[in-house]
């Protein structure tokens, strides 16, 4: 008796891993278009930049006040 009821969960588990799995498949977000250019309009020691690339990646770069100053970078 003890090893059919453990059977019978074991298949159940099986079951609803099946499903769950099937649900997320069903879920997965489709390819976004590529949104083409993120540009902005920079400025460096008087040198116009208007079309400067930045990066859209997860990652953020901190530039601190004192660099930004002597290199006379406006944004």
């Amino acid at each position: 008796m003890f090893f059919r009821e453990t059977r019978d969960k074991e298949e159940d588990i099986k079951r609803m891993f099946c499903e769950v799995r099937e649900k997320m498949r069903k879920r997965v977000t489709l390819k976004k278009s590529d949104p083409g250019q993120f540009a902005i309009p920079c400025t460096v020691k008087g040198i116009e930049f208007p079309h400067t690339l930045c990066d859209t990646g997860a990652s953020v770069s901190i530039l601190l006040w004192e660099p930004k100053f002597a290199l006379s970078i406006s944004i």
